[in-house]
């Protein structure tokens, strides 16, 4: 605000002087938040995360103080390699010796949800066959997916078809953790699946004949092996 100061001397004489207080901007801040890229068992990269901000207002002369799950930090407008939580911030601006202002606030560095992988497994249908299939659905991280199975050896789509017996793994990648500068991606997951196969049908039989001419006495005792184990005659 404006004050007025007047000055009088024992012979009437006066000087009057204003004086002009200023008010500070306001602190004013924002914050820029990069979420971490995986989430913890997703990948090896849980704490890229970062915390960038933007003041404004008061002198100009800021100080920082910083605590969250990484512990406290000291004099930075910029936080880096952080895992997920909240951090908080208190910007002290430093008018003079004598004369501070701070304001606090709080950000929320996020992770995503963990890469998963479910798998409908359809086993082949009989001996000799390759009408095996596995269709998976896979959730968390971006949702932008690559797949590989096998490294590339039975293919790089979703799902698989025509299938034998045997064991297969695929290899899920988030694409949006790739670094463009590497070509390294920091978040995937791994599973194997098993498509089931069958022995073969086989059949022995024990028989006995008849014991008269014209009687109606033999029989046949037969056993099926292989396959599902669940028969029809």
């Amino acid at each position: 605000g404006l004050y007025s100061l007047t000055v009088d001397d024992d012979y009437g004489c006066s000087i009057t002087e204003d004086i002009v207080i200023e008010d500070p901007d306001e602190i004013e801040v924002s914050g820029f938040v990069t979420n971490v890229s995986c989430a913890g068992e997703s990948g090896f990269l849980y704490n890229d995360g970062s915390i960038e901000l933007n003041v404004s207002g008061g002198s100009g002369n800021y100080l920082y103080s910083w605590t969250g799950p990484t512990g406290p930090f000291f004099g930075e407008d910029l936080i880096e390699f952080l895992y997920p939580g909240t951090y908080s911030v208190m910007i002290t601006d430093q008018n003079d010796e004598y004369s501070f202002c701070s304001v606090t606030m709080d950000f929320e560095v996020l992770e995503p949800e963990e890469l998963t992988i479910i798998g409908d497994v359809s086993n082949i249908s009989c001996f000799g066959e390759v009408d095996g299939s596995i269709d998976i659905t896979v959730s968390g991280g971006s949702g932008n997916y690559s797949y590989s199975w096998d490294a590339g050896f039975y293919g790089y789509s979703e799902d698989l078809s025509d299938l034998g017996p045997g064991i297969y793994t695929i290899f899920v990648t988030d694409e949006d953790s790739i670094d463009p500068a590497t070509g390294i991606s920091f978040c995937s997951t791994t599973q194997s699946f098993e498509v089931l196969g069958y022995d073969p049908l086989t059949i022995s039989e024990n028989h006995t004949i008849v014991s008269c001419n014209g009687g109606g006495d033999a029989a046949i005792d037969i056993t099926v092996t292989g396959g599902t184990g669940e028969y029809t005659y």
